[in-house]
């Protein structure tokens, strides 16, 4: 009976070795290089990016449908501050500790007479006087230790046009800022679409540019991984690689 076997040389065998363990790395830091670029850093900006571009999907649905103008009506009377309260200084910083703003807090109270002659809604209502939301306003510099405290927007004795919900008493759209129960707006909601609508674009734009980055960076570490596996093993590329010798031995 006539049987074959096939044998390689020992520099096949070697070679077949080597192609075993080409993507040994040849030092530590060459393989956390390669994992950095082709894992850790694109796909966390893939991940921000696929947040940031849902949030600002989600934000521009809430806010597509807000019309200050349908959703709020401006009260007959106008409405009178009757006090100004302090609540804090907020330094924002950034990467690194950089300081990128800073902004003054204030809390603004007000009188709204003869609600009940604006809807029956307002019928038990026994106080007239409310608060309104946490109002941030921004000072010219980033850095809160070189400059002084922003005056408030309104002064005690102001008679400043309120706003009340055009339907008292029903949810209204989560981007409207209420300092109060009923509501009652002594800054103009139109203010809250705007802001709405600033960060839903804010983050639509974020999430697209930080995925087109990350994608951007995928590709060239791909490609930088590809030239040092042929330039420290150039035996793994197909146009460099040699078929082994063989010989046929007969019984």
């Amino acid at each position: 009976m006539i049987g074959s076997e096939i044998k390689f040389s020992d520099d096949s065998a070697q070679k077949d070795s080597r192609r075993r363990s080409c993507w040994t790395p040849k030092s530590n830091s060459e393989f956390w290089l390669t994992i950095i670029w082709i894992v850790v850093i694109p796909l966390a900006g893939i991940i921000t990016g696929m947040v940031f571009l849902g949030l600002g999907i989600q934000n521009r649905e809430s806010s597509k449908d807000l019309d200050s103008s349908v959703d709020f009506v401006q009260l007959e009377n106008k409405c009178t501050i009757s006090e100004i309260t302090f609540i804090k200084t907020i330094q924002k910083t950034g990467d690194k500790g950089k300081k990128t703003g800073c902004e003054d807090v204030y809390q603004y109270w007000f009188t709204a007479l003869n609600l009940q002659d604006e809807d029956p809604v307002y019928q038990n209502i026994t106080n007239d006087t409310f608060v309104s939301f946490d109002k941030h306003q921004k000072r010219d510099t980033n850095d809160c230790s070189r400059s002084t405290r922003v005056d408030p927007l309104l002064e005690v004795n102001d008679e400043v046009d309120c706003w009340r919900p055009s339907q008292p008493g029903t949810d209204l759209n989560k981007w409207y800022r209420c300092g109060n129960e009923e509501c009652i707006k002594v800054f103009p909601p139109a203010d809250d679409v705007d802001r709405a609508r600033n960060i839903a674009g804010s983050q639509y734009l974020g999430g697209i540019i930080a995925l087109s980055v990350s994608s951007g960076m995928l590709v060239i570490g791909s490609v930088i991984t590809w030239w040092l596996r042929k330039k420290y093993y150039p035996e793994t590329i197909a146009s460099n690689r040699n078929l082994p010798t063989a010989r046929f031995l007969w019984d």
